[in-house]
């Protein structure tokens, strides 16, 4: 039996599934066919963002798939970059109206900081604004808008300066973890708390499939490695948002009814971090990887995103001397990407801005 028909049960008593499906990187229409796809596979937890743009095509799909709206749990989150009251409570407002329900199952503060300053490693802490945009989320919570509110990239200290100033103590706090990458302090401190812990990029945005090491012992639980990427992270009492739009990849997400015994579990402890520094990846030298981050783009989430024609226009706007050298090391940095990291509007319009650039018609 899949464990995402199992509960984790909040702090506030709010039961959540055990599995999420995660819906960064897909737009609206996307979103809408892949949670369709998801319901019908069995998934009864939606991840999604106002920052994401596809609330719209998430609530079209839960609202036909004939599923009563109670069975279905859904996230969404207050973006990064709203740091007021008053934006927090306007952003909410339109979360609800976007995915046409009146209420969300866990809304969350999507980050600590602004994006820019997150991946740039800003080191002012909006310790204040936080606070602020907290009070909206216990409002939105008292007034049944959410049933549980939280958290998402927030460190010990974020958490902390939350716990001090507000009312509620988040009942959730959704963060990077995967094999390689596992935050086993904060894991510990959440815990303390009584705090979920959620986990998204659990699949590290696709890097861990081409891991060797991990492979092998996928294999020997006869499983594929996205199945021991969750059910790793579910042992350690993390809840897995793993993001496919394939139907087929959804269905074998779910099949977690297998033990990864506590020998294996250490071992995968000790794997090496999959990598998602710029400098690591193929063709992106030491030039380009600074000409990247002058544009904004910090690490390989953040490339994947824009793909190699977004990433090429921003260079270009930045100081007009992107070149055909240029794009060729963006191709070959997203060459060996998984492509299920990719949303399919990047894959096609990037192929044919390829195809332009290249014939020097851009």
């Amino acid at each position: 039996m899949s464990e995402c028909n199992e509960f984790y049960t909040l702090s506030n008593g709010v039961k959540i599934p055990k599995i999420g499906l995660g819906t960064w990187q897909m737009d609206e229409d996307t979103a809408e066919r892949a949670v369709s796809a998801a319901l019908a596979a069995g998934y009864r937890h939606i991840d999604t963002a106002a920052a994401y743009g596809n609330e719209r095509g998430v609530g079209r799909a839960v609202q036909r798939s004939g599923i009563p709206r109670a069975q279905v749990f859904v996230t969404t989150k207050v973006p990064a970059e709203v740091k007021t009251y008053r934006g927090a409570k306007d952003s909410i407002a339109r979360s609800l109206e976007d995915l046409g329900m009146g209420y969300v199952d866990l809304l969350l503060i999507h980050a600590p900081k602004p994006w820019d300053e997150m991946h740039a490693g800003g080191k002012e802490p909006h310790f204040a604004e936080n606070a602020a945009v907290w009070r909206a989320l216990e409002e939105a919570y008292e007034a049944g808008q959410a049933r549980a509110i939280g958290v998402s990239n927030f460190r010990e200290e974020d958490v902390e300066n939350i716990l001090q100033s507000g009312k509620i103590v988040p009942h959730a706090d959704q963060i990077k973890a995967h094999i390689g990458n596992f935050p086993a302090a904060l894991a510990a401190y959440l815990r303390g708390k009584g705090i979920l812990a959620e986990a998204y990029s659990p699949i590290a945005t696709g890097r861990l499939l081409r891991d060797g090491t991990i492979a092998a012992a996928a294999a020997k639980y006869g499983v594929g490695v996205p199945q021991l990427c969750v059910k790793y992270l579910l042992q350690k009492g993390f809840l897995p948002l793993p993001k496919t739009t394939h139907p087929a990849f959804m269905t074998q997400d779910l099949q977690t009814d297998f033990t990864i015994s506590g020998e294996d579990v250490a071992f995968l402890d000790g794997v090496k971090a999959a990598s998602s520094r710029l400098a690591d990846l193929p063709n992106v030298g030491g030039r380009l990887e600074a000409r990247l981050k002058a544009v904004g783009i910090h690490d390989f989430e953040q490339l994947s995103e824009a793909g190699a024609r977004g990433a090429w226009l921003r260079l270009d706007a930045a100081d007009g001397s992107a070149d055909e050298e240029d794009l060729a090391a963006l191709e070959g940095a997203l060459r060996g990407t998984e492509k299920e990291a990719l949303p399919p509007s990047v894959l096609a319009e990037g192929a044919a801005f390829v195809r332009v650039a290249k014939a020097g018609t851009r």
